[in-house]
């Protein structure tokens, strides 16, 4: 598993928006498609799914988690952040 650390609990679909919408669980297919579509901002979820897809890529049985550093205890057991799965 690959743990990607970062200022919030997980990732957000419209974040910032009155439609934000939590993603605790993304296929690469469905990450790929949301990055392409612009909906991750360049210089802050962008990268990170960037490397989450590079990851999966490289190790297509492994997962990635993206949480905050207040959260990953919690996450890696299954309760919280986002979870990225090659499908």
């Amino acid at each position: 598993m690959l743990v990607i650390l970062t200022g919030v609990d997980q990732v957000y679909l419209d974040f910032g928006k009155d439609t934000q919408e939590a993603l605790p669980h993304l296929t690469a297919e469905q990450a790929k498609g949301y990055l392409e579509e612009g909906e991750f901002g360049k210089g802050t979820m962008a990268p990170k799914i960037q490397a989450a897809l590079t990851y999966l890529e490289a190790v297509p049985e492994g997962k990635v988690l993206i949480t905050s550093m207040s959260l990953v205890h919690d996450a890696i057991r299954g309760k919280g952040g986002t979870v990225i799965t090659a499908e």
